[in-house]
């Protein structure tokens, strides 16, 4: 696989992993970043009263945030890509009542001495690949090989965290 394809490949994936952990969480966050004169793809994320299913009842999210995407080029440089996520997910019930969740932290893309692409998770992603569960620390896939190791912690997702206190 030549590299440009698995850059492409990478961002498609990065940007397929953030719609669907969006699709779960949201309110005003940090004002995104500047583009870096170009060499970052900038994405800004608001999404409102997205239904969340807590057993019996609903409860709702707001998204807001932003992540950036900076490509690496040039010759002997084994780095891909790196992503920097920051979105604020506001939970609330009928009753006005909230929970926030703030999903934070880097992603990385490069290939190792044996020619492997490593893809890195640093930080606190609110439903770590869509595994049902959260995780705070750090995370490293071969996607070569399809080895993960994280160290940190893990907890219920974000979603279920804030089913606890909000939902009857």
């Amino acid at each position: 696989m030549s590299r440009s394809s698995v850059r492409r490949s990478r961002i498609v994936l990065v940007m397929v992993a953030t719609t669907l952990a969006l699709a779960a969480f949201a309110a005003p966050v940090a004002a995104a970043p500047a583009d870096g004169n170009g060499n970052r793809f900038v994405v800004t994320v608001e999404e409102t009263g997205i239904p969340i299913p807590c057993g019996e009842e609903t409860i709702w999210a707001d998204i807001s945030g932003w992540f950036q995407v900076r490509e690496f080029t040039g010759t002997g440089n084994r780095n891909l890509d790196l992503a920097v996520f920051h979105f604020q997910v506001t939970y609330y019930n009928a009753d006005g009542d909230t929970f926030t969740y703030l999903d934070v932290g880097p992603d990385r893309a490069y290939i190792d001495r044996n020619g492997d692409l490593i893809i890195t998770i640093t930080g606190r992603p609110g439903n770590a690949g869509g595994m049902g569960f959260a995780l705070s620390g750090h995370m490293v896939i071969n996607d070569t090989t399809g080895e993960a190791v994280w160290h940190g912690n893990t907890s219920p997702d974000a979603d279920a965290q804030a089913c606890a206190p909000l939902a009857g």
